[in-house]
């Protein structure tokens, strides 16, 4: 079986194989139909090397009790040594009612929003094409085309309740919102890769991006009598026009020695439309970055320096411009020694800038996620900034490979979500803010077990913040999370695989998440190319727990999701 084949049915058979993702994905199902979106971005584009031809693909189809459909194909053709094409499409269509609630509590408890009716369905479709052309040796040309477009309604009812000077609770109002989200995103790759003969390689690369997304939310409100009554729509839609060039050289191997030299130029161009506000976001970078590589017996270092010129223009609640231009500097760097044949340590040193993102800075009032959240950023936001030092040790042999890790990283001017609430909806607002610098310390063991037609992936870690003495709550300061992925090969082409993953909860000073585990259970049935599965999956905990803090108030909110589903499906490979 050749490579171009194995590439089709991992998108298509996406439950025979083992699957090495962090304790956070708590969806499977999901996550791997919108792999082949993830993929897009793959730089790996030597892939003209098989010398085999013709056609390879395949499909799936999975339904679930939870009304959600996912259809998917990939293919791939190739010609000869110098003509690829590859292709993706993946659908979901869903329809579920959680039957819970999601419940905001503010004034310190004192007022309740409960939402106990939500009706979501949506379609999602992903597609794309690629092909990839070796004009002569050396050569390659790629040209791809990314296509998605999301429409998603959801229906939400909900009760606003306080309590009287007796802390009897009592119903105020009642509210009923639908929202309707269009969102159609479009991509254009344009590669073009040429090996010397000398060992030198360069790459350039254009990618162009668009996103346009529109959102509609009908409001209506009423208290105990039908005269209170009071509807309303509200308008929002953002376009986003997001260009990059690229040009990287990497140099040949000058004994145990090799360099490279790399240039990037960004635009970003966001404009967002609210009911009476817009909101302009356009963003200029330049990043230059030079590397190094090095090997000397079992001795190997490499080491990168960035010089990134970054100017952002917005704009204000009053409309009044911003300009805001940064000069960073970022480095990289690793060493390894390999000990014997089975041990290796690994020392790493990174500094890295993160900017805000356009929802972090837009100041006008915009419906988050779930249509009772606010978002209201925050314009006066400046960039993160952290240094990462970390260590780990690595184990392989035959049957058993794995790692232990730590790491330290110190966070300056976090980008930290906090809330309050409006004083005439009571709707939860979340805003962003620059929170104090801390330090992270991070410990991370991993690894995977296989013996014949057993094969089992494993991972554990845990999380400490230190905040200094302004944090005052020290047995929230820990996190910790843990997966175990047994699968098993059995007779008659049977494949036996479950998921157990538990996400603890994410502590921060502003806010925190509540942890949840995750169980599922699948076993799939080869038959000639066709492959039948069937896939159980299970949140054994709330979903979600999400504490936010401001100064004089307390906002909690939390969702109960009805995550349980049954899902049946089918693939061909042909």
């Amino acid at each position: 079986m050749n490579k171009f084949l194995l590439l089709a049915i991992s998108f298509t058979i996406p439950f025979v194989f083992p699957l090495n993702a962090s304790a956070q994905d708590d969806d499977e199902f999901s996550r791997i139909a919108t792999r082949i979106m993830n993929s897009y971005q793959d730089e790996n584009t030597d892939s003209l090397k098989d010398a085999s031809l013709g056609w390879h693909g395949g499909a799936y189809m999975g339904a679930s009790t939870q009304g959600r459909t996912i259809p998917s194909a990939s293919f791939t053709y190739k010609s000869n040594e110098k003509f690829l094409f590859t292709g993706d499409i993946a659908g979901n269509i869903t329809e579920k009612t959680t039957g819970k609630s999601v419940a905001t509590f503010y004034n310190n408890g004192t007022g309740k929003r409960a939402n106990t009716d939500i009706l979501t369905n949506g379609q999602n479709i992903h597609a794309k094409v690629r092909f990839d052309y070796a004009a002569w040796k050396g050569s390659i040309l790629t040209f791809g085309i990314l296509e998605s477009y999301n429409n998603t309604k959801e229906k939400n009812s909900s009760a606003v309740a306080f309590l009287d000077g007796q802390g009897v609770e009592y119903c105020a109002k009642y509210e009923n919102r639908t929202r309707s989200i269009h969102d159609l995103k479009m991509g254009y790759l344009l590669q073009y890769i040429q090996k010397f003969e000398s060992g030198d390689k360069l790459t350039t690369r254009v990618n162009i991006k668009h996103n346009h997304l529109s959102a509609n939310v009908d409001k209506s409100t009423w208290a105990m009598s039908a005269s209170d009554y009071n509807a309303s729509r509200e308008h929002h839609k953002m376009n986003n026009f997001d260009p990059y060039g690229m040009m990287k050289f990497q140099s040949r191997s000058y004994g145990a020695f090799s360099w490279g030299l790399s240039e990037k130029y960004t635009i970003n161009r966001i404009r967002t439309e609210h009911a009476a506000d817009r909101f302009n976001f356009n963003t200029c970078s330049s990043l230059s970055s030079l590397n190094m590589q090095i090997a000397a017996g079992c001795f190997s270092f490499a080491a990168s320096g960035d010089y990134e010129y970054f100017d952002h223009r917005s704009n204000d609640f009053t409309h009044s411009e911003i300009l805001k231009y940064y000069n960073n500097w970022m480095a990289n760097a690793k060493a390894s020694f390999a000990i014997t044949g089975n041990h290796s340590i690994v020392f790493n040193f990174n500094r890295s800038v993160t900017h805000p993102e356009y929802e972090e800075l837009d100041p006008y009032e915009n419906i988050g996620s779930d249509i009772t959240l606010i978002y209201m950023g925050n314009s006066d936001l400046e960039p993160s900034k952290s240094w990462l030092y970390g260590g780990r040790y690595h184990y392989k042999d035959n049957h058993l490979k794995g790692s232990i890790s730590a790491s330290f990283e110190h966070i300056k001017d976090d980008i930290a979500p906090v809330a309050s609430h409006h004083p005439v909806t009571n709707l939860t607002i979340k805003t962003w803010k620059n929170d104090v610098s801390f330090g992270k310390f991070m410990f991370d063991a991993r690894g995977e077990v296989s013996s014949g037609a057993f094969n089992m992936t494993f991972g554990a870690r845990a999380q400490r913040l230190s905040y200094g003495s302004d944090y005052k709550s020290d047995g929230k300061l820990w996190s910790y999370s843990f997966k175990v992925r047994p699968q098993v090969e059995l007779p008659g082409k049977w494949t036996l695989a479950t998921s157990l993953l538990y996400q603890g909860r994410e502590n921060h000073l502003t806010y925190y998440n509540r942890g949840y585990t995750y169980l599922s259970v699948r076993a799939v049935k080869q038959m000639g190319p066709w492959a039948i599965y069937g896939f159980v999956q299970d949140i054994l905990e709330r979903d979600r727990v999400q504490v936010l803090h401001d100064v004089d108030n307390t906002v909690y909110t939390y969702k109960d999701l009805n995550a349980r589903a049954l899902i049946l499906g089918a693939s061909y490979k042909f």
